[in-house]
């Protein structure tokens, strides 16, 4: 069952994702993660705001995504349900060598 914070975050996400500088919608990824309670919470986080923010700010972002996938697992397994979206063939890339050492949780294996 999903939180209500989390439902209350997919709202906001939908205007954040339009209106919001980058780092406001970085800091939103961060605190989504940290309270997501299931992998498909973090595969909503994954299918909408990383998506988004990879697609548009490509290569200002994915620096900072690399170092949270290497420091925090939760966001690692996030990753493994990123799809390309509008992000550019060289993020993709970076996003694909992140996504090949997930640990194959239940959100990998539903992205595939």
């Amino acid at each position: 069952m999903e939180s209500t914070y989390f439902n209350e975050g997919v709202f906001r996400n939908r205007e954040m994702n339009f209106t919001s500088q980058p780092e406001d919608q970085w800091r939103f990824i961060l605190a989504a993660v940290a309270q997501a309670a299931s992998d498909a919470e973090l595969t909503h986080i994954a299918g909408g705001p990383v998506e988004h923010l990879l697609g548009h700010h490509r290569a200002s972002r994915i620096d900072h995504v690399e170092l949270n996938a290497a420091a925090n697992p939760k966001f690692a397994r996030m990753l493994s349900s990123v799809c390309k979206h509008m992000m550019s063939d060289d993020v993709w890339a970076r996003v694909q060598a992140l996504q090949a050492r997930s640990d194959g949780s239940p959100a990998a294996e539903a992205s595939r």
